[in-house]
């Protein structure tokens, strides 16, 4: 029996992390009935990922383009492995990308999926106050002028992270227009009641090769660094990998973890996402309401970012720019 996965992400629920182990062990896994296409980009770079699939329906960087058309590209996976016996492993969190100008057709796509025996749509999903955190720190290691305050905001206005969904009814709503309920699954980035989870372990899990976690070399990428570290450094542009400017950030912070939000912010999330989280998982999706509780902050064990008083804060860049500077 054939089988297909679209593993669709959501973004920062180590998607990557997946990708890279996948492709850097594709042999292996292929021996044991997982198949990973291999999908030339234009850029080799890119091959990890499999998001030039995408391009079929949306815009993303050059760097993901593939050297053939998507198209020809998808009906030459399905032709190859339709017929056969093995697991197929399509894995692109562009695939949930939310925009309504630029987002995949999953109508369109689940036709062209027909001939396999079994089709499924594996998402991970991660509560809304560490993942607007996490977008925005992503896309400012590669954009230091992305301003925390208008994304805050537009994400809260417009339930879109950079176009990634934060409402996973929206999510579902679309996701239904090609696939039945029963072809949708949904995990928890952080299950309820797990202090410590392997996200990488459980989507194995689920795939139904949990051998390969201790079979596969595992490659890690894109791992989120200490949030106001990151955001504080960073605006020192290329310097901010001196160690010294970092340490000096982290002295500021007493040895506290650190959030990107104010203390207000915080709460305005919770507020903004609880109940549409509640209105999610009233559609029998799977999910518990512990699988999405909110990573829980608390004045005076994390540090906020209004925590930085005009005081510390000129303290600090003083310091930070003599650091620079070569004193």
């Amino acid at each position: 029996m054939s089988k297909i996965i679209l593993h669709i992400g959501t973004h920062k629920t180590a998607t990557t992390t997946l990708q890279a182990t996948l492709a850097a062990n594709r042999s292996i896994a292929a021996r044991a009935g997982l198949i990973f296409p291999e999908v030339p980009s234009v850029h080799s770079a890119a091959q990890a990922g499999q998001h030039g699939l995408c391009m079929q329906w949306i815009k993303l960087p050059e760097t993901y383009r593939l050297k053939r058309n998507p198209k020809e590209v998808w009906h030459e996976i399905v032709k190859a492995h339709a017929s056969g016996h093995n697991t197929v492993i399509i894995s692109s969190e562009e695939l949930s990308r939310g925009q309504p100008e630029n987002r995949v057709d999953y109508a369109e796509l689940r036709e062209w999926l027909n001939p396999f025996d079994r089709v499924e749509v594996v998402c991970m999903l991660r509560e809304q106050v560490s993942f607007i955190q996490s977008i925005y720190l992503e896309v400012f290691k590669k954009r230091p002028d992305f301003v925390w305050e208008s994304y805050f905001r537009s994400s809260l206005e417009k339930h879109l992270g950079t176009g990634v969904h934060l409402d996973y009814g929206a999510l579902h709503t679309r996701l239904l227009q090609g696939f039945n309920p029963g072809e949708i699954t949904y995990l928890p980035f952080r299950p309820a009641g797990a202090e410590s989870h392997d996200p990488i372990r459980s989507l194995l899990d689920h795939f139904g090769f949990p051998s390969l976690i201790d079979e596969m070399v595992r490659v890690d990428r894109n791992i989120s660094g200490d949030p106001l570290t990151t955001w504080i450094a960073g605006q020192f542009g290329d310097a901010w990998t001196d160690p010294r400017i970092r340490e000096r950030v982290v002295q500021m912070f007493g040895g506290r973890k650190t959030v990107m939000y104010a203390r207000p912010e915080y709460q305005k999330v919770i507020d903004t996402f609880a109940p549409i989280n509640a209105a999610f998982l009233a559609r029998d999706v799977g999910l518990t309401e512990g699988d999405l509780s909110f990573a829980e902050y608390k004045q005076g064990r994390e540090f906020f970012r209004n925590e930085i008083t005009p005081a510390r804060g000129v303290k600090m860049a003083r310091d930070l720019v003599g650091i620079v500077a070569g004193n």
